[in-house]
């Protein structure tokens, strides 16, 4: 099971390259932006929840 979820990307983003990159990082650009997102939810976790109460403070 896990070794079809990484080889198939990894297959498919060979493939990408070997057709063209700027289609492989248009392909990664969602992936990277969600461990960005990610990232910075597990440096601040209450984030999210704390801008909504934050907002109405000057």
């Amino acid at each position: 099971m896990i070794a079809g979820a990484v080889v198939v990307p990894l297959v498919s983003l060979i493939y990408l390259l070997t057709i063209d990159w700027r289609l492989t990082l248009i392909t990664l650009a969602p992936v990277a932006l969600a461990v960005a997102l990610v990232r910075s939810s597990r440096a601040c976790p209450t984030h999210c929840w704390c801008l909504p109460a934050t907002l109405g403070r000057g």
